[in-house]
């Protein structure tokens, strides 16, 4: 088989807001010939690697950085380039979104400065990855485009798998079976590799999680599956990503008790950063299952937890107004529907002053969200300050996702005793 050419710092990416790693990119160019073989670069690289075996990236992040000042004084560019683009993933992993995409940026004008085509088409996929994972689509087709014009200039066609991959996720969810295309070509690409198994999975699991949003369980099921044999046997480090993947296939056949196995062991795997989704996506998975088994307490307590995580997730979301809107629309569309929803039919129920405020609090947050305001959240996880009415409120998503049951809500007289 062919090996990925160059390939030895292994760089991970989260998954898409906050659900899957993309291929792993890994740089090395012909500008120094075989750095990665001297002795101080085989130790930094494999210190790294243990660091992020145990999922410690915050300690592998300062070994990469320590090495890239070194090697940035000794002019050795292209372990520079590698070392930076190690660092980099460090900080994606723990979703340091922000310090990621300025490292990616250094690592990417320094291998323009040196005309390192291909060390520059490997940072500019990571960039897509990292635009994709906070809803940026527009700069993630920049950078996706920016990175098959540079492997398109090369004698071979490097990173075909991770390219297909990038642009399967972009043309993901549409009535067509483009993305699926995308998809089948990065797994036959990636079973040409020498170490392609992490990116195969990474296909296999978008495959899956494609044909899952069309509604197509049981190829889904086959496509998880696959991804989850394939760690299981060659890649355990990244088992977190299929427990939370067969979590959400499990949820959507009704399956409650394999869905909550599944979900509970991703949020496990949660403890080693990088290895799973972000808390508040599984948060949110779990209080969608205990709801399903008719544990409302349990569920509204997921979702107050996952509202929580997801401020936090947010801080660190890119400034650029795309960003924002990116991150606004995954957070209405799930997080903040499921709680509002929930919690607006169990005040109802329970005839909750309390659960009544907290989920009107809810609605306002997000309005202000959706508006462009500012909102915070304080400590406990519960929605910050008192309700606040705004002239974009009549016609605003939150309310509308709400639907009938929080119009009942706001006409029904609930008594002050209530809790």
């Amino acid at each position: 088989m062919a090996a990925l050419p160059r390939c030895l710092c292994f760089v991970l990416t989260v998954w898409m807001a906050g659900t899957h790693p993309s291929g792993s990119i890994r740089f090395g160019s012909s500008l120094s010939a075989r750095w990665w073989e001297a002795k101080d670069a085989a130790r930094t690289l494999e210190a790294a690697r243990r660091y992020r075996a145990r999922g410690d990236f915050a300690a592998a992040e300062q070994v990469y950085q320590r090495a890239y000042e070194q090697a940035a004084r000794q002019r050795n560019y292209a372990a520079a380039i590698s070392y930076l683009s190690g660092a980099a993933s460090c900080r994606l992993a723990l979703f340091h979104y922000r310090g990621a995409l300025e490292t990616y940026l250094n690592a990417k004008r320094l291998a323009a400065s040196v005309n390192d085509r291909l060390d520059q088409a490997a940072v500019a996929i990571n960039l897509s990855s990292l635009y994709q994972d906070i809803g940026d689509r527009d700069a993630a087709l920049r950078e996706a485009q920016e990175a098959l014009t540079m492997v398109n200039s090369l004698p071979q066609n490097n990173y075909k798998a991770q390219i297909s991959i990038l642009l399967g996720r972009l043309l993901a969810g549409r009535d067509d079976d483009y993305a699926e295309a995308l998809f089948r070509e990065a797994i036959e690409v990636a079973r040409t590799l020498e170490h392609g198994v992490s990116i195969e999975a990474v296909a296999w699991d978008l495959l899956g999680e494609e044909r899952l949003s069309r509604g197509r369980l049981e190829p889904a099921e086959r496509a998880l599956e696959e991804a989850f044999r394939l760690r299981s046997l060659l890649d355990r480090g990244e088992l977190g990503f299929s427990y939370g993947a067969l979590g959400a296939l499990k949820l959507a056949q009704g399956d409650w008790r394999s869905a909550a196995d599944f979900t509970a062991r991703a949020i496990t795997e949660g403890t080693r950063r990088g290895t799973t989704r972000p808390d508040y996506r599984l948060l949110h998975q779990r209080g969608r299952i205990r709801l399903a088994c008719s544990d409302v307490p349990g569920a509204l307590q997921d979702f107050r937890e996952a509202l929580a995580e997801s401020a936090r997730w947010r801080m660190e979301v890119l400034p650029a107004a795309s960003s924002l809107d990116g991150a606004n629309q995954f957070l209405e569309q799930d997080i903040f529907d499921s709680f509002i929803e929930a919690g607006a039919a169990e005040a109802l129920r329970a005839h909750s002053s309390r659960l009544a405020q907290e989920t009107f609090q809810a609605v306002e947050l997000n309005r202000s969200a959706v508006c462009g305001k500012r909102w915070l959240w304080v400590d406990s996880g519960a929605p910050g300050s008192g309700p606040s009415t705004g002239t974009c409120w009549e016609h605003c998503a939150p309310r509308r996702a709400a639907g009938p049951v929080w119009d009942k809500v706001l006409r029904r007289p609930i008594s002050s005793g209530s809790n």
